[in-house]
């Protein structure tokens, strides 16, 4: 089996990892004859644009800030470039091209119409109020307000930006004078008076919904077991923000009996062997910032990797499993529903001991996909029903991991590398399409 790759932007030596993977890639198909575009695959060591801006900020007390930022662009063809603007101390410039360079190969599984963008603000977005936040968005989406546009860049919330897709409206507005929805997704629904603003209602469950998902198919391929038992299967969510909140209720809608005993957030690791009333759980979550104190549930004194379920849904942060504690995972299945919750060590090692991976590459797209969605609605100038969407991202989602176990069992390589070959098929398709012309 061809070793696995996974998604960790801590890590400084990610972007080379992610070519290596895909050399390994190329290496396979040569032997068993797919077929893949040997000029792609030399030209996405580089990022096709990349765009470094620095802008003076002053804060509500006037204090000054030097900050950076950084837009990345991995093109194939004439595709709009898709991809969050994040803001955190942690950014770099390599971490956002390899952000950049995931989202092409995940617009490949999720959003074909889409290739790979990203951008990143470097500073420490806990550390200003959101006036301020905003105020420093507005001065980043003028910075590089060239590279936006609805068949060019087309931004979306990511970490710490979630809340400002409509100052990224509002700005470009301002400077080019005219309103256009279709430049950037994640806004809001409606305004105050509750008129349409253009966005999509099933957006923010779209990441969680999908992750659900994936992880019923999972235990559907490697638990078949279980629904012969009695006894409800047993999950633990790791990081109990959007997405872990939004798989838990996604999988609790399934027709499968199975409870949530484990649920995690940085105060700590909570269980219910009864199951966890998981609404209850999200209103403390939403009221208190935090699931200390929450009466529906113990507080458990061990890791929640290593609580005794069959199912674990990784959406906090990088690296929770790996090769310090991967041995002591006791759930068959892992599923990334953040990026990067297992590393390149600890996901060989419970490979190796029978464990089944959904990659983040392909279980954390829904947001993706609903970020496609959003960007059609406003390019027809139509309103899509929640129903619609929500149908149409199950079946997007549900179809993609069915072609992703396929090739796994076809070519005997993991679930990620799967889809990663997937994805570079189609890629090198449309940049041999495009070349032709």
């Amino acid at each position: 089996m061809i070793s696995s790759f996974v998604s960790n932007p801590k890590n400084p030596s990610l972007l080379s990892d992610l070519l290596r993977a895909i050399d390994e890639i190329k290496a396979m198909a040569e032997q068993e004859n797919i077929s893949l575009s040997e000029d792609f695959l030399a030209g996405i060591a580089l990022p096709h644009r990349t765009v470094k801006v620095a802008f003076l900020f002053y804060d509500d007390k006037g204090r000054r800030h030097l900050i950076e930022g950084y837009h990345v662009q991995y093109k194939n063809g004439p595709l709009p470039r898709k991809g969050g603007i994040r803001m955190d101390a942690a950014v770099t410039e390599e971490e956002v091209a390899f952000l950049a360079l995931n989202m092409l190969i995940k617009c490949a599984l999720g959003a074909e119409e889409f290739a790979g963008g990203k951008s990143g603000i470097c500073c420490d977005a806990k550390a200003f109020s959101r006036a301020e936040r905003r105020r420093i968005m507005a001065h980043f989406i003028e910075a590089i307000s060239e590279e936006i546009g609805r068949y060019k860049y087309i931004p979306a919330g990511d970490m710490n930006t979630n809340d400002l897709m409509d100052v990224v409206e509002e700005t470009m507005t301002q400077i080019r004078g005219q309103s256009d929805w279709a430049l950037v997704t994640g806004k809001p629904v409606t305004d105050a008076k509750g008129a349409f603003r253009g966005g999509l209602p099933t957006r923010q469950a779209a990441t969680g919904d999908g992750v659900a998902w994936v992880a019923l198919k999972m235990i559907a391929y490697f638990l078949p077991e279980k629904k012969k038992q009695k006894e409800p299967l047993r999950v633990a969510i790791d990081g109990f923000g959007n997405v872990g909140q939004f798989a838990a209720l996604g999988l609790l809608s399934g027709d499968l009996s199975l409870q949530i005993t484990h649920i995690s957030d940085r105060s700590g690791t909570y269980t219910n062997p009864e199951g966890i009333d998981i609404k209850a759980a999200i209103a403390h979550k939403d009221q208190n910032k935090s699931l200390a104190g929450f009466q529906g549930a113990q507080v458990l004194d061990l890791p929640i990797v290593e609580v005794p379920v069959d199912v674990l849904v990784l959406a906090s942060h990088d690296g929770v499993v790996n090769a310090d504690n991967a041995h002591r995972v006791v759930a068959k299945i892992l599923v990334e529903g953040s990026n990067g919750g297992i590393t390149q060590e600890g996901e060989h090692l419970f490979l190796k001991h029978g464990g089944h991976v959904a990659a983040d590459v392909f279980a954390n797209v829904g947001g993706v996909h609903a970020s496609w969605q959003e960007w059609r609605q406003n390019i027809e100038k139509k309103q899509m029903p929640a129903e619609v969407a929500k149908k149409e991202l199950k079946e997007a989602m549900t179809t993609l991991f069915d072609r992703v176990y396929e090739k796994s069992q076809r070519h005997r390589i993991s679930l990620r590398m799967a889809a990663y070959l997937l994805a570079l098929e189609k890629l090198s398709r449309v940049y041999e399409n495009n070349n032709k012309k």
